[in-house]
């Protein structure tokens, strides 16, 4: 699979776009990609949902983001980094401290949880200057977790939007959070930059396809040429579809008269339908089950968005006021020293905790190795009981040999006699 994938990524090695979902690759060819991202001076974007990367996977890809320049939008959703612990996560965030091409960040579905993975990624807000898009929706960060997150948020300047569904957060730290990304997409005047990350380049596709063709078939080939480049996917090729490109692609190559390179051209062109008809047939399978979970997670989308334009609403009006309310600053003033103070005593009660867990850890691996000796000695005292039982067995085997010789003799004998 490693060779199978090293061709696929050679021949990728000037696209923008690397998608490689559900192709269950693993920490394997995590490497594998991990090298080709660590060279690449074109990839913008890369896809890696549902591959199975863990905490290995994780690290590989923190040493090729600390050499890649290029790479905007990274996606790890539904894998295992966080299964075995923070490790990985801890790795990745350290690269992306000193990365500066990296917006957005898809960690959904990774099972991180805890306070340190959420500090991990706090220390990853409080030095990264160019991350506008993270989305950690449907881990379980749980309402300290959101806390610490809420610290480190409220001290970065550059975070536009944060994905937080399904992390057992409370609702009044998720307001706060919006509260301070609307923050700042009001001092960088990106008000509309939330939701969803658009990359570069599918927002040139736009631009791309409406560049006209000479021929009867000027649709099909800027269909085909935006998804020949990456920025479509080929399930949006159906198969009636299908079969009527390549039709008109035929008979375009057969018209008299048509220049070798509109020829050469069109023969790609009916190349490549032909491939992508083949991939129709499997991500009509993969289509098929994520459609339920889309359709989900898009409602929650929209009801979230709903809810955080009301909450933004409400708070415009609250500025507003507060403009016209300068004897109350004080007041204000006061209050947020005192949640200042909650929340560094809540950051001192998470350093605690972790070395508590630290300590707890030492004494569990200390007792599991005396056990572990206490194991080993018992088995090396069984394998000699072992040994002993099979040389007995085998002396009594020879014993046992000899009386039936010696049963058969006498048996003989008083037959004679008889």
């Amino acid at each position: 699979m490693a060779t199978a994938l090293r061709t696929f990524l050679h021949a990728q090695r000037a696209a923008p776009t690397l998608s490689l979902a559900y192709a269950d690759i693993g920490d394997e060819g995590c490497l594998e990609v991990a090298k080709f991202l660590s060279e690449s001076a074109y990839l913008e974007h890369v896809d890696l949902t549902g591959n199975g990367i863990t905490a290995v996977g994780a690290a590989h890809l923190a040493g090729a983001l600390r050499l890649n320049r290029t790479c905007e939008s990274l996606v790890l959703n539904f894998n295992s980094i966080g299964v075995a612990g923070e490790e990985g996560l801890s790795s990745l965030c350290r690269a992306l401290s000193t990365n500066t091409a990296l917006k957005h960040l898809d960690l959904r579905h990774n099972s991180i949880s805890g306070g340190i993975a959420v500090q991990c990624i706090g220390d990853m807000l409080k030095s990264n200057t160019t991350l506008t898009h993270l989305e950690l929706s449907w881990n379980p960060l749980q309402p300290a977790g959101g806390q610490i997150l809420l610290d480190h948020v409220n001290k970065n300047t550059t975070l536009f939007d944060c994905q937080l569904s399904g992390c057992k957060i409370s609702d009044e730290t998720m307001k706060s959070i919006a509260k301070h990304l609307f923050r700042n997409r009001k001092a960088k005047k990106a008000e509309y930059q939330e939701g969803p990350y658009a990359s570069r380049v599918e927002s040139d596709v736009s631009n791309n396809v409406q560049k006209p063709e000479v021929g009867p078939w000027s649709d099909t080939t800027r269909e085909l040429h935006v998804a020949k480049a990456g920025m479509l996917k080929p399930s949006l090729l159906s198969e009636p579809r299908t079969h009527d490109i390549m039709m008109r692609l035929e008979q375009w190559m057969s018209r008299p008269g048509l220049s070798e390179d509109s020829r050469r051209q069109a023969q790609e062109l009916h190349e490549y339908v032909d491939k992508v008809q083949k991939q129709l047939i499997q991500d009509q399978k993969i289509a098929t089950d994520l459609e339920e979970h889309v359709s989900l997670l898009s409602q929650g989308f929209r009801d979230r968005e709903e809810r955080y334009k009301h909450d933004i609403n409400l708070a415009q009006e609250k500025l507003i006021d507060l403009g016209h309310e300068k004897d109350t600053l004080q007041s204000i003033f006061k209050r947020y020293a005192a949640e200042l103070r909650l929340v560094r005593e809540q950051h001192d009660q998470a350093f605690r905790e972790r070395d508590e867990d630290n300590e707890r850890h030492l004494n569990e691996e200390e007792r599991c190795r005396a056990e572990l000796s206490q194991i080993m000695a018992q088995k090396r005292a069984l394998a000699e009981r072992k040994q002993e039982l099979e040389g007995r067995s085998k002396r009594m085997e020879v014993e046992n040999q000899r009386l039936r010789t010696r049963s058969k003799e006498v048996r003989k004998n008083l037959l004679i006699f008889n």
